[in-house]
């Protein structure tokens, strides 16, 4: 091989990496169900089944009170992360104009 072709097989390998993996809350609730339900399950099974690695499993399973407690029907459900909001009171005054102005539309 030449040192061209060996640079485009490089590059080629580079740009065929893994992507990042997001789970919403109720795929990280349905983890934990997995993990409780199903006798000598593994984290790596799990992690191989999720398409995600063991110390994703690992720390999706330290907070397994919190995750087990979401609503799977519920909007919440749907979100892949947590922002804690910066400005509560902008955040709350904006909630309230949002649901003044629906109500004024509706």
């Amino acid at each position: 091989m030449s040192q061209l072709q060996v640079k485009r097989k490089l590059t080629q390998d580079a740009s065929q990496t893994k992507k990042r993996v997001v789970l919403t809350h109720a795929q990280k609730r349905q983890l934990c169900l997995d993990y409780q339900n199903t006798p000598r399950s593994t984290q790596e099974g799990l992690a191989t089944l999720y398409n995600i690695k063991q110390n994703t499993v690992s720390d999706i399973l330290k907070k397994k009170e919190k995750w087990l407690n979401v609503n799977p029907d519920s909007e919440e459900s749907n979100k892949l992360r947590e922002k804690p909001v910066r400005f509560p009171q902008v955040e709350e005054a904006l909630s309230l104009w949002i649901t003044n102005a629906l109500a004024a539309y509706l």
